[in-house]
């Protein structure tokens, strides 16, 4: 089962000290959406994942992991 790498997201709120609002506003993304990452819902639009990978310095494929 395929779901979204959370701990990068994680990791780089941690090391920017940065909360998730912050986070999103930096994204350009809403709230909500980062809340259905959270959730591992997949009915997203792949550009809040660009967005999310660009800002944390990653490529797309890297916020999804194989469980």
């Amino acid at each position: 089962m395929q779901k979204y790498n959370i701990k990068l997201i994680e990791n780089f709120l941690k090391e920017n000290n940065l909360t998730k609002t912050e986070f999103c506003k930096r994204c350009k993304i809403s709230r909500y959406s980062l809340s259905k990452i959270y959730k591992n819902d997949f009915n997203i639009n792949i550009v809040v994942i660009i967005k999310i990978s660009y800002a944390i310095n990653q490529k797309p494929c890297d916020l999804f992991i194989n469980d």
